[in-house]
């Protein structure tokens, strides 16, 4: 109960400021990446014992307006923010031009609990970049809600009855997530569940 109070307070919030702002593609990154590491601490495979670092990678193509501005508000908001925790676990920021994504996702240690934060960078690209993370059991969320119907795992939208975390299961299950049932109550559930 206490989640779900936190949660809808959380996104109550959102709606308030504005967080589409005028693309309704997407949340607003300094909105964003606070509610995606508040939605880590709610992955039951999240154990912050077993890991080092939390490490983000946000991807995102110069040649795309919206993409750019996406991961220029990302940047900016990592450095305002350069102390971030997640249950007591440093996070840690990168910026990843799109064409660097598959060696960026070779070298992610598994010391670390990984993700990459994708932004508009194009609907074509989403399915084979969604195979690659699934490959690297790194877990995938963006700030374009309509991205995790092609196959990322979290985005957030407005919805009429303000569930506006957009979970995919079957990708999140295959990226290594397991969100807990108080979590997953409060989101739009799309894709399969095995």
């Amino acid at each position: 109960m206490v989640l779900r109070t936190l949660l809808c307070c959380w996104l109550i919030k959102l709606v308030a400021v504005g967080a589409l702002g005028k693309h309704d593609s997407g949340i607003d990154p300094n909105l964003g990446i606070p509610l995606f590491l508040k939605i880590v601490t709610y992955d039951e495979n999240f154990d912050p014992e077993e890991v080092e670092a939390v490490n983000i990678s946000v991807v995102y193509d110069r040649g795309r307006v919206r993409s750019y501005e996406q991961y220029r508000l990302a940047e900016t908001f990592f450095k305002d923010n350069p102390v971030l925790r997640v249950n007591g676990v440093a996070v840690q920021y990168e910026a990843v031009p799109f064409d660097q994504i598959a060696p960026t996702l070779e070298a992610m240690s598994d010391a670390h609990y990984n993700l990459v934060l994708v932004t508009d960078i194009g609907d074509e690209r989403i399915a084979p970049l969604s195979r690659e993370i699934k490959t690297h059991h790194v877990r995938s969320f963006s700030f374009n809600p309509a991205y995790v119907y092609d196959g990322l795992s979290v985005g957030v939208k407005v919805a009429k009855k303000g569930q506006l975390i957009v979970v995919n299961l079957k990708s999140s299950r295959q990226e290594g997530s397991k969100f807990s049932a108080h979590l997953l109550k409060l989101c739009e559930i799309v894709g399969g569940k095995d």
